[in-house]
């Protein structure tokens, strides 16, 4: 049998090709923070304003734009903003819960502090019309995808896929940046009566 996994959702990874200055690591970890359901959470939802990261950013620029490429392949010129940034910690024995991002287009993940222990978790937005009880799951039929957080590790994934972090089993505090984005210019096309200018 030849078969055929249609429609899949890509998830770019992007590996950061320098280690942190101490500028951008007392930047980060210094940052106010407040609580998140279950985790902390920087008080700053712009955080990628801020000079210090200035490069981080630059580096989230470039990523993004060649995921648009790689995966829409757009006919005319787009560009992607930030609408907004954050840090994350995950102290020991937290988590954050399963959620999308709402109002964006891809949203990003990028690891600063990890020890893997606490991986992201992608899930599956398919409906399960029928449970069947596997010998072992297929890329088919996993209900969960999980993903190292390696350090300087940039995830980009279309923002409604769910995603989630199980309990941080580990004494460190992992941290990572997130953000939102969305597009500018024209999408559509006009033969089609579906061209839009943003």
């Amino acid at each position: 049998m030849e078969m055929f996994g249609l429609f899949p959702i890509p998830v770019g990874k992007y590996v950061f090709d320098r280690d942190f200055n101490q500028e951008e690591l007392d930047f980060i970890i210094n940052v106010e923070k407040k609580s998140n359901q279950l985790n902390l959470i920087s008080k700053d939802f712009y955080i990628l304003d801020n000079k210090p990261l200035k490069d981080i950013k630059t580096f989230f620029q470039k990523s993004v734009m060649d995921y648009i490429q790689k995966v829409h392949n757009p006919c005319y010129k787009i560009r992607c903003k930030f609408t907004q940034s954050w840090i994350n910690f995950c102290e020991s024995k937290q988590g954050h819960h399963y959620h999308t991002h709402p109002n964006s287009f891809i949203s990003g993940v990028f690891y600063v502090k990890s020890d893997k222990s606490a991986s992201i978790q992608f899930h599956n937005v398919n409906p399960i019309l029928l449970e069947i009880a596997t010998k072992e799951h297929t890329p088919f039929t996993v209900g969960v995808r999980p993903f190292d957080s390696e350090e300087k590790v940039l995830y980009l994934f279309p923002s409604y896929l769910p995603h989630s972090v199980p309990t941080n089993t580990s004494e460190q505090t992992r941290i990572s940046i997130s953000f939102n984005t969305f597009i500018t210019g024209t999408i559509g096309e006009k033969r089609g009566l579906t061209e839009l200018e943003l």
